[in-house]
């Protein structure tokens, strides 16, 4: 981590990415599941841990569009989260199994 900020995975501490991040937090709730995943995505692919105001808004945001992501989406945003160390609740892991399910990703061929 940066010794500034407990926001750095690693040492290239990047000081655009809060004030983009207090952009994104304001029109979060506006975001299609796309758009969330690929944040998530994007922000691990930078290693740089977002503040917990913003991580808790983006899991609500995702797990109240859960039903849009598509199998793409639900990669992305898995792998980001991953990444990033953040574990969301039993409820949003409930809704997401649901959504893998219906999306095809448990091994099945779709036809």
């Amino acid at each position: 981590m940066c010794e500034k900020c407990d926001m750095c995975l690693d040492n290239s501490h990047q000081q655009h990415l809060p004030s983009m991040l207090c952009f994104l937090l304001c029109r979060c709730c506006s975001y299609c599941a796309p758009a969330l995943a690929c944040s998530a995505y994007g922000l691990a692919v930078l290693k740089f841990r977002p503040p917990r105001a913003w991580t808790q808004t983006m899991l609500f945001e995702t797990q109240r569009q859960m039903p849009a992501f598509g199998a793409q989406e639900l990669c992305n945003l898995l792998w980001a989260l991953a990444v990033l160390g953040l574990r969301p609740g039993a409820d949003w892991f409930r809704d997401f199994e649901v959504q893998v399910c219906f999306t095809g990703l448990t091994g099945g061929a779709k036809d």
